[in-house]
């Protein structure tokens, strides 16, 4: 399951650095709009990376 975890974790970290600054712009603007939060998708991946760290052992 932590195998799992962290690829998807990967996948993720991925998939935003992919990114040009304008979908992120725009990715952001939308998730701000249906009131998903206003942190950043590269700040959100940082703490899971980081709570996910401390889940290993």
């Amino acid at each position: 399951m932590r195998d799992e975890e962290e690829a998807e974790q990967r996948r993720a970290e991925a998939w935003v650095d992919y990114l040009t600054d304008d979908e992120l712009e725009e990715l952001q603007r939308a998730r701000n709009a249906v009131g998903t939060g206003q942190s950043s998708l590269r700040a959100e991946l940082a703490a899971y990376a980081r709570a996910a760290g401390k889940t290993d052992g």
